[in-house]
């Protein structure tokens, strides 16, 4: 009987293992690509955020330079009119002061030291303070317990009393101290008290009757106002220089006694470590207190000591006493000194005069900050009869406009990222790595909001449109140069007030972008819930591999057990084949 071939393929079996392995490791790794993509997706929004975050930082770097003083600039311009042969060139320079000294200051009351440590009491229960600021309405603050000092601070801060208290200690005790949350002299503080809080009474009218100390008085913002100045320098300040008679270098001082005073500095006796000139000027150099720089000037034949004021000024001349050997370095010289047995005058400490319009002021410097508010005068030489110097102060237009086209450049820049991040291309249709993200949508619109609301106090500038700042359909800002120009024009002081008061745009932002980069802010928050579903979703990613792996092994063993089998039976195949094949032949 014959009886078809029994058939297979394959090494071994024929069967091909890894092939079909293969192929079903392919269908079980497509688990792998969910965590895969969400992988890829958290990757780059962790990348977006940085990148966010970077735009924020270098937005909130840009503001920290727009300051009180750059939207209130001002310039100062000297020009000479004068003409003829004598005309002086740069005898006066001047610039407009921005430092924190002409900032408005509030009243600073200290009072006297209190011995009270521990749990004492030392105020008691009923007892009443009242504030008075400017011409608010007085306010009162009764304890109802006995009371430390820190207690009545926290009582007083909780008063709403217009006043800030605090507590300082030092060698006489604690002392509680009141600051004037307004500034400005038209907020001087009074306060009225009873039993015993009498001690911290105080009435600016009669401030001498009080044990309270006022230890920084009130002071308006003061700022130069826009004028123009005559100007003239009659006489440069000068500091004192002082000579000596000529020594040879065997002169000795080893008795008598030399002690020198300039200006209002202490006397100081002059001590050298040796009995030459030579000592004698290094203990002047190194002393603290002379107000001197000595010096030691060779003729060719004779040394010469030379003395000169560290400060210019007639305030600042030197007065030295000298005994025994020190008695020709005296000076004024004493009565009856030859000419060879003295100091001698070689420039007389004197002040700067300065004319502004007519009025003399006197400083001991030639840097002169008192003759005309926020000004500060810088005299080089003296003015002649020819020469017609006038002092321009005017309002610094182009700083201005720079300072508000870097604002919108600023802003353009962080929105201009913020667009490329959520926008969605229609053409390719892809998204931005953080498209439809609920929180950087939030934040532009927080950011758009600030831009367009009103501060108030400007006048007739409340808004950053007043001044030609205006929001465009993709949400950039643009700049009308002509309306600012006009807004400057009609109203510089409001354009700083928009910008840097307490509810100006500065401000404002800068507390906006300080909360985004905080710890616990937008970005820090999402990126850490970023990390921590990248690391969930990598601990998963392994968590699949390995079980991949044991899945992988199993068919593999599965498999090479059937390619043994299917041997096997190709063998047992080949033998029947044989013996059918023999009983047909037989």
């Amino acid at each position: 009987m014959v009886t078809a071939a029994i058939t297979s393929s394959g090494a071994g079996s024929g069967f091909d293992v890894a092939g079909t392995v293969s192929k079903l490791m392919a269908a079980e790794n497509q688990a792998m690509t969910p965590l895969t993509n969400a992988a890829s997706s958290f990757n780059s929004q962790i990348s977006a955020y940085g990148q966010l975050k970077s735009a924020v930082t270098s937005f909130a770097s840009s503001l920290t330079a727009m300051t009180s003083a750059t939207f209130s600039a001002q310039q100062a311009v000297v020009t000479n009119s004068g003409t003829g042969t004598g005309v002086t060139t740069g005898a006066v320079t001047a610039t407009v002061s921005s430092s924190s000294s002409v900032a408005a200051k509030g009243q600073i009351l200290t009072s006297a030291g209190s011995s009270a440590t521990g749990t004492a009491t030392p105020y008691a229960s009923g007892d009443s303070i009242a504030f008075k600021v400017g011409d608010n309405t007085t306010t009162f603050v009764t304890l109802t317990a006995n009371s430390t000092m820190e207690m009545l601070r926290d009582k007083i801060n909780a008063g709403n009393t217009g006043v800030s208290a605090s507590i300082k200690t030092d060698s006489t005790g604690k002392h509680l101290v009141f600051e004037s949350n307004t500034a400005g002299t038209a907020n001087t503080v009074k306060i009225t008290a009873n039993g015993s809080l009498a001690g911290f009474a105080y009435d600016p009218a009669n401030p001498t009757a009080s044990t309270m100390k006022q230890t920084q008085a009130p002071q308006d913002q003061t700022t130069a106002a826009s004028a123009s100045y005559n100007i003239a320098v009659t006489q440069l300040a000068q500091a004192q220089k002082l000579q000596s008679s000529g020594f040879d270098s065997t002169a000795s001082f080893s008795t008598g006694v030399m002690a020198i005073k300039t200006g209002t500095n202490s006397t100081t006796l002059i001590k050298p470590l040796t009995n030459t000139l030579a000592g004698i000027r290094d203990a002047i150099n190194a002393s603290t207190d002379t107000g001197l720089t000595a010096s030691i000037v060779s003729d060719g034949t004779q040394n010469h000591l030379v003395l000169t004021s560290l400060l210019s000024g007639a305030a600042n001349g030197t007065t030295i006493t000298a005994t025994g050997d020190f008695a020709k370095l005296a000076y004024p010289p004493a009565s009856g000194s030859t000419a060879g047995n003295r100091m001698t005058l070689m420039t007389a400490a004197q002040d700067a005069k300065v004319t502004v319009d007519g009025v003399e002021v006197t400083s001991p410097s030639n840097t002169i900050t008192t003759a005309i508010s926020g000004v500060t005068l810088n005299a080089t030489s003296v003015t002649t009869a020819t020469d017609n110097l006038t002092l321009a102060i005017t309002n610094n237009i182009s700083s201005v406009q720079s300072s508000v086209s870097s604002f919108v450049s600023s802003y353009n820049s962080l929105q201009s990222t913020l667009a490329t991040m959520t926008a969605y291309n229609a053409t390719s249709k892809t998204g931005g790595a953080l498209q439809g993200d609920s929180n950087v949508l939030a934040m532009m619109t927080q950011l758009r909001n600030t831009l367009t609301q009103a501060v108030t106090g400007g006048g007739s500038i409340a808004t950053l449109s007043d001044i030609g700042v205006a929001f465009q359909k993709d949400g950039t800002l643009a700049l009308d140069s002509g309306k600012l120009t006009t807004a400057m024009t009609a109203n510089f002081s409001g354009i700083n007030q928009l910008f840097t008061s307490t509810s100006g745009m500065v401000p404002l932002l800068s507390a906006l972008t300080t909360n985004m980069l905080g710890t616990g802010g937008i970005i820090a928050t999402k990126t850490d819930g970023l990390n921590s579903s990248l690391k969930s979703n990598s601990a998963q990613q392994t968590a699949l591999q390995a079980r991949l792996t044991v899945i992988q092994t199993n068919y593999t063993t599965q498999f090479n057990a059937l390619d043994l089998t299917l041997a096997n039976l190709q063998s047992t195949q080949s033998y029947l084949t044989a013996q059918l094949a023999s009983l047909t032949t037989a």
